[in-house]
């Protein structure tokens, strides 16, 4: 996949291969459980690559359009994974790869449920600010046609 452009067939590929990959390591947890958190890029968001996610069975949290405070890659690993890597020297992408590999695996269970949680409060507010919205353009509207 180096050097390919992302698109909704490299895309399903890759969550494919993760898939795989979670049925190796955690056999015993049930892939229905898993809720997928994406931005809504092109390869993420197409009719194609939710057709294949969906009947994985798992749950697709819907991003909202305003909410930078929710971006996937901003929430708990990237900060650890910096400190984790930081002044280290790489002789190649492939030590790169190992390296991030490798420490993704060794964080436990629990620190990944401890980051999948500290996104609930911002999905939350994102979601009751929608509402909120949703309901003042629907008074507004009755307001208009009355």
């Amino acid at each position: 996949m180096r050097g390919e452009t992302v698109n909704s067939d490299t895309y399903i590929r890759t969550v494919t291969e993760f898939r795989n990959h979670f049925k190796q390591v955690w056999p015993h947890k049930n892939l229905a459980e898993i809720l997928l958190k994406h931005d809504n890029a092109r390869p993420h968001s197409s009719s194609k690559t939710w057709e294949a996610i969906t009947k994985f069975g798992w749950t697709m949290l819907p991003y909202p359009p305003i909410s930078s405070n929710l971006a996937p890659s901003d929430f708990h690993i990237l900060g650890a994974l910096k400190d984790a890597v930081c002044g280290t020297m790489f002789e190649s992408e492939d030590d790169v790869i190992h390296a991030l590999s490798t420490w993704l695996y060794e964080q436990d269970e629990a620190w990944y449920q401890q980051g999948t949680h500290k996104l609930i409060c911002p999905w939350c507010k994102t979601v009751e600010w929608k509402q909120t919205l949703w309901k003042k353009q629907s008074i507004e509207s009755s307001h208009h046609s009355s």
